[in-house]
Formats: C-alpha cells, sequence, structure tokens
C-alpha cells in the first residue's frame, strides 16, 4: 500500500481547523467560514453553492469554479414575514432557488432567481395560509413540480411550476395541485423524488408514492417501512435500493432492497450503518444522504462525511471514504450537517454548521465485482474473476490491478489481473484442494500511486470462497416448523428468542430473511400492531437459541444463517454466534455483532476454522441487552449446515514387485500415471548379452509367480484370467530404453489398477521384475 498525497493520516488533534478521525480517500482542499454564523443544508448546481444558516433567515451563494478558493458572490435574506426564520433548508433547478421558511415564516417557501447567481433576485412567495404549511422543513424540485413537505404535520403539498416564467412570476401562490394527508402518524421531515416516485420520510417510517401519472393523476401510496425518527431519503437510479437515515442519539442509515411491480412497492431492510465514532467523543446521528449511482455520501452529525458504496453481490454498505469535519466535543446536533457531491468528485462540499463549508477532493477509483462472486468452486480448478475498475476524476493505472489471494490463512499472493476491456481485469483464482478455503481482495493504483481497495477495508476484510464438489445438507431451517431449537434465558424480563411470522417495528422485520421459503423466523419477542418500538423488545439477557446437533463426522463444511440486529443507541448490546463440537459442554465464538439498526446480514463460516468436525457441533445464538437500556431486537432465519463434498481422490502410484526375487530388477518408471499424462518407464537391456529389444507388457491381473525358462512370469495372460491393457516394443542396442504409455484423461479411471512386466528379447528372452500401477491424479 502507498500513501500519497489524498490519503492522509489526520490525527485526531483538538486543533481548530483539522478533522479529528484519520481521513479515507478524502482532502480538504478548500473553505468557506464566516463568524457569527451557524451553518446548515447545502445544495449546488453547476459551479455555484447555496449554503444555508441554522437559525438565521440568509443563504450564502459561493463560486466553487476555483475548488481550492470558494468566494462569496451574494448572500440573500429571507424579508417580510419570513425574516426571523431559519433559512436552514435550500434546492436548486431550472436557474431558482427553493427556500425552505422554517421557525417562524409564514409564507412557506422563497422562490428565488439565481439565473445570475451573484444578483439573486426575490420572485414569488409560496403563501399557504390559511392551510398547514407555514413550516417547511424541506422541498423536492423535479420536472416543474415543486414538493413542499410539513414539518409540523403529516402532510405534503405538490405545487405544479412546470409553466413557471422567472420573467412574469407572481408575487404569490397560494395553491397547491395536490396535497398528500396522513402521511406517517407525526410529520414528514424530507422528500425525494426520482423516476416517478416520491420517496417520503414521514418520521415513523419511510414512504413511497407513485406519481409518475403526475398532472393527470393523483399520487397513488404503493407502500412503507416503519423507522424511527425517519429524517431523509434517497433512491438508486434503478430504484432498486432505497436508503433511509435516521435523525437521533445513534441514529443510522437504513438500506432496502425495495420491489417495485407497478402497483406497490415491498421493503426488505438489508444493511445499516451507524455513524462514526468521531475522534472528539462518540457518534451522535447520521443526518442527510445524496446518491450518485451506487455511492451515498451521508453527513454525520459529530462525525463527518462517509462515503458507503453498495454492494449489490451481498446487498450491504461498505464505507470507501470519509472526512470528519468536527473539531468541537460532541454536542448532539453538531458539527457535520449536509453534503452535496454532484458538482464533482474533486469538489464534494460539506457544511459543518460550527466550521462553514468544507470542499473535499474525494476522487476515486471505483472497484465492483457486476458479475457477483462464487460461494464455492470447484477444487483443484482455477476460478476466473473478474473486477470493474471505473475511474472517478482519477487515471487508473492498467499494469496496478491485482488480485490478492490466499489459502488457509497463508500468506497472501498477489496476481496481476489483465485487460479484458472496457473498465474489466481478470485474473484467476488459484486451483486448491476440496475443503479449502481462499480469501481474497483486489486493489488498484491510480496514476499517482493512490491505492484503492475492494473491500475497501482490505486486508483486514476479505472475500471468501470453498472448494468442493458440492454440498450435502445436514439441515437446513427456514423455521417454517419446529425442527428441534431451544431456548434457554438467563435475566429476561421480556424478549426471550421466539419462533413467529414476526410483526414489522421500527426495529423488527416483518418477515423472514430474503430467500426463505416463508415469513417464519425466531425474532425476540413478538411485536403487536402499532404497538410501540420497546414494547416487546429485549430487556435483559442473554436469552440463547441453540441447533440441534449437527453431524459432521463425515469431514468439514460450511454453516450460514441471516441474522438482524436492531439497537437504537449503538452501545454494547449484542449477538453473539458460538459453536461447539462436543454437544455443548465449551463454545467458541464465531462472531459478535453490536451497533446495527436491523438489516438481514448473511455469514457463512467453515467449521473446522473454529472447532473440528464431529457429531456433536452445535451453534447458538446469544442475544442481550444488558445494562437493560435500549431498544433492542434480534432475529435469525435461513440456517444451513452442509458437508463438503469431497470424493476420495486417488494419487497415482508406482509400486515395485519381484516375485521370488529370481528376476533381475531391469524395470523402473521415472513417473507415475497421471491421468491425462505420458507415463515414462525403462528397461534395463545390459542384463542379456546380444539384447536387440526391449518390451512392456501389461493386464489387468498380477501372477505371484509362475517359473518359466524365461523367468519368474508376473502378469496374468488371457489363459490365465488375465485382460491385456497396453503393450510396447522398441529396438535396443544393449542399453537403458525409455517406453512412453498415454495415460486416458477421463477422470472415470481414477483407481484403475494394471500390472505391467519388462522384457529383453534377443537369442531368448530375459523376463524381468513387475511394476504394479494405479492411475490417479
Amino acid at each position: 500500500m502507498k500513501t500519497t498525497w489524498r490519503l492522509l493520516p489526520l490525527l485526531a488533534l483538538s486543533a481548530p481547523g483539522s478533522a479529528q478521525d484519520p481521513a479515507l480517500h478524502a482532502l480538504e482542499v478548500g473553505s468557506f467560514f464566516q463568524g457569527g454564523s451557524q451553518y446548515a443544508d447545502i445544495w449546488g448546481d453547476g459551479s455555484t453553492v447555496y449554503l444555508g444558516h441554522f437559525g438565521q433567515s440568509v443563504i450564502d451563494i459561493l463560486d466553487l469554479s476555483n475548488p481550492a478558493n470558494p468566494s462569496l458572490v451574494a448572500s440573500y435574506s429571507l424579508s417580510g414575514a419570513n425574516a426571523s426564520s431559519s433559512a436552514q433548508d435550500v434546492k436548486s433547478g431550472d436557474g431558482l432557488l427553493f427556500i425552505s421558511s422554517e421557525s417562524g415564516g409564514i409564507d412557506g417557501v422563497e422562490i428565488v432567481d439565481v439565473r445570475t447567481p451573484s444578483s439573486p433576485t426575490l420572485l414569488t412567495r409560496i403563501d399557504a395560509e390559511p392551510g398547514p404549511y407555514e413550516f417547511i422543513h424541506n422541498t423536492s424540485y423535479d420536472n416543474g413540480w415543486l414538493y413542499l413537505c410539513d414539518s409540523s404535520n403529516p402532510s405534503i403539498a405538490i405545487i405544479d411550476l412546470r409553466t413557471f416564467d422567472p420573467d412574469a412570476a407572481p408575487a404569490t401562490l397560494t395553491s397547491w395541485a395536490y396535497e398528500l394527508t396522513g402521511v406517517g402518524g407525526s410529520f414528514v421531515h424530507d422528500i425525494t423524488v426520482a423516476n416517478g416516485r416520491l420517496w417520503v420520510s414521514a418520521w415513523d417510517s419511510t414512504q413511497v408514492f407513485d406519481i409518475s401519472n403526475l398532472g393527470s393523476q393523483a399520487p397513488v401510496f404503493m407502500g412503507q417501512s416503519l423507522g424511527l425518527s425517519a429524517h431523509a431519503v434517497w433512491a438508486t437510479d434503478d430504484g432498486k435500493f432505497v436508503v433511509s437515515t435516521e435523525e437521533r442519539g445513534g441514529g443510522a442509515i437504513r438500506l432496502y432492497r425495495v420491489t417495485d411491480d407497478g402497483s406497490s412497492v415491498r421493503f426488505v431492510q438489508r444493511d445499516s450503518f451507524a455513524s462514526p465514532r468521531s475522534g472528539t467523543g462518540s457518534t451522535f446521528s447520521s443526518h442527510n444522504p445524496v446518491m450518485v449511482a451506487d455511492r451515498i455520501y451521508v453527513s454525520n452529525y459529530s462525525a463527518g462525511v462517509a462515503v458507503l458504496q453498495i454492494d449489490r453481490t451481498s446487498e450491504t454498505f461498505e464505507v470507501v471514504a470519509s472526512y470528519d469535519t468536527t473539531t468541537l466535543s460532541p454536542g448532539g446536533f453538531a458539527g457535520c450537517w449536509g453534503v452535496y457531491p454532484k458538482l464533482g468528485e474533486n469538489a464534494v462540499v460539506v457544511s459543518d454548521i460550527e466550521n462553514g463549508l468544507h470542499v473535499l477532493d474525494m476522487r476515486a477509483l471505483d472497484l465492483t465485482t457486476p458479475g457477483g462472486r462464487p460461494t464455492r468452486v470447484s477444487p483443484e480448478t482455477p476460478y476466473s474473476l473478474e473486477v470493474s475498475v471505473t475511474e472517478l476524476g482519477l487515471t487508473r493505472d492498467d499494469l496496478a490491478v491485482t488480485l490478492h489471494a490466499r489459502i488457509d490463512g497463508g500468506a497472501f499472493t498477489p496476481i496481476a489481473m489483465v485487460p479484458v476491456g472496457g473498465d474489466f481485469f481478470r485474473a484467476d483464482l488459484p486451483a486448491v484442494p476440496c475443503a479449502a478455503r481462499i480469501d481474497y481482495y483486489y486493489t488498484a493504483d491510480d496514476s499517482l500511486g493512490e491505492t484503492f481497495s475492494k473491500p475497501a477495508a482490505a486486508p483486514a476484510e476479505t472475500y471468501s470462497t470453498w472448494a468442493t464438489s458440492g454440498l450435502t445438507t445436514i439441515l437446513y431451517d427456514d423455521f417454517e416448523s419446529d425442527l428441534g431449537w431451544t431456548v434457554t434465558n438467563t435475566s429476561v424480563s421480556t424478549g426471550a428468542w421466539v419462533r413467529v411470522d414476526p410483526v414489522e417495528t421500527a426495529a423488527q422485520p416483518g418477515e423472514g430473511a430474503p430467500g426463505g421459503a416463508g415469513p417464519f423466523c425466531y425474532v425476540t419477542a413478538q411485536g403487536s400492531l402499532g404497538g410501540s418500538v420497546g414494547a416487546a423488545d429485549l430487556d435483559g439477557g442473554p436469552t440463547r437459541l441453540t441447533s440441534p446437533a449437527l453431524d459432521f463426522s463425515d469431514g468439514d463444511g460450511l454453516i450460514s444463517y441471516s441474522r438482524w440486529l436492531f439497537n437504537d443507541d449503538v452501545d454494547t448490546d449484542d449477538i453473539t454466534v458460538e459453536i461447539s463440537n462436543n454437544n455443548g459442554a465449551s463454545w467458541t465464538t464465531v462472531e459478535t455483532v453490536q451497533a446495527e439498526a436491523g438489516g438481514w446480514i448473511q455469514n457463512r463460516f467453515r467449521v473446522s476454522d473454529f472447532v473440528s468436525p464431529t457429531a456433536q457441533v452445535l451453534v447458538r445464538f446469544s442475544a442481550s441487552d444488558q445494562p437493560n437500556n435500549s431498544v433492542t431486537e434480534a432475529a435469525l432465519d435461513e440456517f444451513r449446515a452442509e458437508l463438503f463434498g469431497c470424493p476420495v481422490v486417488t494419487l497415482a502410484s508406482v509400486v515395485e514387485r519381484n516375485g521370488s526375487g529370481t528376476n533381475p530388477l531391469c524395470f523402473t518408471s521415472s513417473t507415475v500415471p497421471v491421468l491425462g499424462s505420458l507415463w515414462s518407464a525403462q528397461v534395463d537391456a545390459s542384463v542379456r548379452s546380444g539384447a536387440d529389444g526391449t518390451w512392456i507388457i501389461a493386464f489387468s491381473q498380477p501372477l505371484n509367480g509362475l517359473q518359466t525358462p524365461y523367468g519368474e512370469l508376473l502378469v496374468a495372460f488371457p489363459s490365465l484370467g488375465g485382460a491385456p491393457l497396453f503393450s510396447t516394443s522398441i529396438s535396443s542396442s544393449g542399453g537403458l530404453d525409455t517406453h512412453t504409455v498415454s495415460i486416458p484423461a477421463d477422470p472415470a479411471f481414477a483407481g484403475f489398477a494394471g500390472y505391467a512386466q519388462g522384457i529383453v528379447s534377443g537369442a531368448g528372452l530375459t523376463l524381468c521384475n513387475a511394476l504394479d500401477l494405479v492411475l490417479g491424479f
């Protein structure tokens, strides 16, 4: 790994202006700060940045043509009834700036002409009185439609601006085209629009509406997932994944896979990411996400900005970059407020409440595996892998894309990857014996020598695969029926493991893990419809769920499962997974999981990496809320125990045999008969005077020794019950003659035995010793 100018170990010092945690693939290149202000949201358009103020009615407009020197070109102040508002959230589009006026204003939103950014001009106030839209926390603008979310009511107003003319704009707008009411049970905090869908953070849920026919049809509710302080939401371009942040102590960002059939949307939570702990202390909360392709740029109170990559193979988050803007001790809602990455990777702008604007260079090489990753490979066979390396503002060094692989925990071996067209590179995993584990990761260097990895935390984190010809199921349990698991509890007041069709809460899944045959799974107590998030969560513990006995007496294998953990305050509550090979007399820890906010995560491990396989293997899952001060929920589904399919491998061999020992030892082998190879053997003609030829004859049966005038016959001719296999002969000058025989490549011949004897001819015969052959690998 090379340390370069953009990957700097910024130490966690308290000096003003320095980041508190080491930066990962990020460098601050510019900043803007004016004393006496607290800053809020940030947005951009072209080379212009709009920076909101918290508790003040001012928007700063900055020119970012030179990212190293952001320059203030204008400040715009809300006026009239909005003069005492908090101009903290901004959006822009089509030369218009939309400013949400919250905390004191009565006119909802101001629309400002920023076609000339240095001369912002008020065009229109959206005056929603006597309706509910006086505290507008946020807006979204898309294709001439403006969406307003009400931070005091569960409602959304949609205003048609498709014919809005900034050169003949009305002073006031007092009506809307559509109004959505009853959106959640509290208020609407944020909204985004993508591909005909309106995504809504309704504080107690994340919801989605069909707006594909807006103008001729009102929005249609399509689905929701319950949340806890759901703050902001964003969807991938293809609509297959959605992220939602939660604004609370320990608030995380959740990843959902969504299935949209055109009439309804189904949410399945796949992962979560608790905002990082800043060097100044502990984390507080995730806040605002913005997505570019599969990369989510998310601001985190008291901990700066993180960039998360959606891994579409595992459907999980991966931290690929970060920068901590915090210089003050965390105090709840402090530090990083917003991030906007769409001005370019070399000019990602971040707003910090206390420190103003940061401009970050977050250019990268984006490593992905679009073709997926193998869960298993064939034994003794190389496996071809491909990685895509996309240039995000950097130049890739095509000679420095590398696959790193190790076998069964040994040292990593670098393997150069070959370009195969476009952004793709290919290399082979090494051939390994059956039941072996291969750990691997990828790296790619840019032209300046900076190294990017996949997984990003490699080599501390790697991908793994196992060599096997197949898998034999010992136990598969989707928990649709009772297959003999046991529950034991210690100091559990509520929340013991129970097998149910779960009721969704903000902490508990509403169904089993993806891929199962039905909805049942184990959870830590069943929730109730409409019940509070903590009404049936785990209190105390541990509660332990133990598998029935798993018979691995026939060899090694894999155990896999999908698990869920929700912990609202990111403390030490956990799930501990353990394995025993002596029916529970002792236990070995497989993994301990903490600091998650839900999501079905699959884990897979090889039994022998933790215990020796026996007929008395057990696996147990222990969940705890200790001390009892959190909302904690655990779940388990899709458990599999599988035996490696490792056929007995026959090794090729040659064994010398010479009956009573009367024959001369004149027949030897320099190789073994490996399938698909040439077998070489030698016959020494010097044992017979006047020798003119040497022979090798092979039959299917041996003889213990039949005396003949030429010596002992050690192979069975057909008349003696044998079948001929092959024979070779060559002219001889009386020296050491080498014979070669082609061995079939068909694996079906593995283990096939043959019996060969050497012969020297010339005015008679001399029988040599025999060689007993076994074809194999």
